[in-house]
């Protein structure tokens, strides 16, 4: 499986969505995401976790369902959401958080602050917030003027010059990991990113 395949370092990231373009085109209800994902993660995680599930929801039936190949091990779960009923119930499963950069500004401040809401909603729900592992995805401009996207101008956008600065600060803010989204998303701007970070 992938989690063999890249010698245990898959994760596997879940949501309740938010593009309804997305669920249009594969006939998938966009209303009652919240229910919807509550249901389908309890079946996602215990595939997961190696064992089997039985399932008889509102949305969802599986039967004695089970994971094949069967995990080696326990696949890390994520996160990507800020929607209080979606974190209130994977936030006690899953092993990481993550979050887009539309929702914190695309800056260290304002994943500062997200980051304080995620650790307060990790505790009501009884997670040992030191054991979450967090992840902020980074909008960098490679080339201001083949963006493939319209850069809100109160974001703190990443450029080449200064994206080494950003992921320092994001780190200092409590990101474990930074996921850079490169705009526009091409070869030159991966290879030049990775150059730029080496």
């Amino acid at each position: 499986n992938v989690d063999e395949v890249s010698n245990g370092r898959l994760i596997l990231g879940v949501g309740a969505g938010w593009n309804q373009p997305e669920f249009t085109a594969f006939d998938i209800p966009f209303d009652r995401r919240g229910a919807r994902f509550e249901e389908a993660f309890k079946i996602v995680q215990t595939l997961t976790s190696g064992e089997r599930c039985t399932v008889l929801g509102d949305f969802n039936q599986v039967h004695d369902a089970v994971l094949l190949p069967t995990p080696l091990r326990s696949i890390p779960l994520m996160i990507g959401s800020i929607g209080e009923r979606v974190l209130r119930a994977a936030l006690p499963k899953v092993q990481w958080w993550n979050t887009w950069f539309d929702w914190y500004a695309n800056n260290a401040d304002g994943f500062n602050t997200l980051n304080q809401r995620i650790s307060k909603i990790a505790t009501e729900v009884g997670r040992d917030d030191k054991t979450l592992l967090r992840s902020a995805c980074l909008l960098v401009v490679t080339e201001s003027s083949a963006g493939e996207r319209p850069v809100p101008t109160d974001y703190h956008a990443a450029t080449l010059s200064n994206v080494r600065q950003q992921i320092i600060e994001l780190r200092d803010a409590g990101a474990d990991e930074v996921i850079l989204v490169s705009d526009p998303i091409n070869e030159w701007s991966i290879r030049t990113l990775a150059e730029v970070l080496r």
